[in-house]
């Protein structure tokens, strides 16, 4: 499957294009589904939520909790929870982490379980990602 990267204005330098791997999703709760912009992110070891969008989701948190720590961010605690996302026609369960806080409003589909269920190649000069499902991990429906 190929997906375009989306298009973004550097908040630094407004004449500036950002390129980013960007993935449409929905994600699914008891009390409905969001469909959300992802962040394809290479860099990122978890796939992380705002903790705001699964309670309202209705997503049940588990007691573990971990330390979330960006580059050059204080550690902030988060929750975790497991989840299912969509995307054309498939599906994957996984596990999220949720934080709260002005800097936690990211959507991130990180390496520990995103990257689990999907090879995935950049190719930055054409501003394309590829994504193929391994064959046990995810299903198509």
């Amino acid at each position: 499957m190929r997906f375009g990267y989306t298009e973004f204005i550097s908040a630094d330098d407004p004449d500036e294009v950002i390129w980013r791997p960007m993935l449409r999703a929905r994600l699914h709760g008891p009390l409905g589904a969001a469909m959300l912009d992802m962040l394809v992110d290479s860099g990122s070891d978890e796939t992380q939520v705002p903790l705001s969008l699964v309670e309202a989701l209705g997503i049940p948190l588990t007691a573990e909790r971990v330390l979330l720590q960006g580059l050059g961010g204080t550690p902030v605690e988060a929750r975790v929870a497991r989840a299912t996302f969509s995307f054309r026609d498939h599906q994957f369960e996984s596990r999220i982490v949720a934080a709260t806080g002005p800097d936690q409003h990211y959507f991130l589909l990180g390496h520990r379980d995103f990257f689990a269920h999907f090879w995935v190649a950049f190719d930055d000069p054409r501003h394309e990602f590829r994504l193929s499902a391994h064959a046990r991990r995810t299903h198509a429906h």
